[in-house]
């Protein structure tokens, strides 16, 4: 079973990552590192592929951070034996820290902007994980 949860988490990490390469914009510092590696040409070749394809916002924006999130979730549990404090502490710290960040966007646009759809991602990758716990 944790073949299947790292595999999981893999592929979900891998999915919100084409997506952001594909659609996200190209000033980011990720495409100086493309750049720097060697593989600018093959990503701007993906990004060509994906401009033929117009994806709602949702997908574009809020659904990487759901994706990763979930990642992030199912390597802890891999990772740790025990149900102890710490974790917990592991797997709902960084849930809690990016709903938090969300609302705080709401006072203080210097850390970003708030985006109901983020939550939303979140909330969604909480609940696939927890539904992952049940069936396991």
């Amino acid at each position: 079973m944790k073949l299947i949860k790292i595999c999981l988490a893999l592929f979900f990490l891998f999915i919100g990552s084409l997506i952001y390469i594909g659609y996200r914009s190209d000033a980011l510092l990720m495409f100086t590192w493309f750049e720097y590696i060697g593989i600018s040409d093959y990503i701007m070749y993906f990004r060509d592929i994906c401009s033929q394809y117009n994806m709602p916002n949702f997908i574009k924006y809020s659904l990487p951070d759901g994706l990763w999130l979930l990642s992030y979730m199912m390597i802890i549990e891999v990772i740790w034996n025990s149900k102890t404090y710490a974790y917990f502490l592991f797997i709902y710290i960084l849930p809690c820290a990016a709903i938090s960040i969300e609302f705080i966007q709401i006072f203080y646009s210097t850390l970003g902007t708030f985006d109901i759809l983020d939550i939303l991602s979140y909330i969604i990758a909480i609940i696939i994980y927890q539904i992952t716990q049940r069936l396991t």
